[in-house]
């Protein structure tokens, strides 16, 4: 069709989606990543890479972006963008910095699901979400600069200037926006001992760390 429609002449391609959208295009790519030579990339927004799949930073098959929102109410709510953040973060990559890139993820402040969207939401929607504290245009600016610096990233040269320029956009939404938000709900799931976070460790670690606080303040 955009061949026909638009005269567009490409040998490689980026899928993306919103909502259902995004996590329909999410389980297609990643079956069809082997198959598909001429897929670059996937983004989603307000949405996710599915439970199960089994470590998707090194196994999706592609570089896959998920950009969410803060005040998401629908089915990308925060606590669920926190695990795509926490794979990301716990990642043998992650400590280079490389996941970043590969598999980056960023929640933007005062989004709300419908902020992804033109036109009036849907009803149900409309009855769980969040009411968004940015406008919609700064919404699409935002929007816009995380997943053009991914789409640069993964289409360009590691030397080129364009590369630099948008891997320093992504570590900025990453480390700066996005770590102070999520970060502390991440921790929060560790002391909960929530089996699928990475700093589970076979039970909640609440008990052990009181009894220490308790112990350094005994005498004071």
């Amino acid at each position: 069709m955009m061949v026909d429609k638009y005269n567009v002449k490409s040998k490689s391609y980026f899928y993306g989606g919103h909502s259902l959208g995004g996590s329909s295009i999410a389980s297609w790519a990643h079956s069809a990543a082997k198959s598909e030579a001429d897929m670059k990339g996937v983004f989603v927004l307000g949405s996710y890479a599915s439970k199960a799949i089994h470590d998707p930073v090194a196994n999706y098959g592609v570089p896959f972006m998920t950009v969410g929102g803060e005040l998401d109410g629908w089915m990308a709510r925060i606590t669920r963008i926190a695990l795509s953040y926490d794979q990301m973060r716990s990642h043998d990559y992650g400590s280079s910095g490389l996941s970043n890139y590969t598999f980056p993820v960023v929640l933007i402040p005062g989004l709300n699901h419908a902020s992804f969207l033109s036109g009036i939401p849907p009803s149900k929607v409309q009855e769980t979400d969040l009411r968004a504290e940015i406008s919609i245009e700064e919404a699409i600016d935002q929007i816009s600069d995380c997943v053009s610096a991914f789409l640069t990233i993964v289409a360009s040269d590691l030397t080129s200037v364009e590369y630099e320029k948008s891997a320093h956009t992504l570590d900025h939404y990453i480390n700066e926006v996005t770590a102070p938000l999520l970060d502390p709900i991440v921790k929060a799931f560790r002391l909960e001992g929530a089996s699928f976070f990475s700093g589970f460790e076979g039970q909640s670690p609440v008990v052990t760390e009181a009894q220490e606080f308790v112990a350094r303040n005994a005498d004071k």
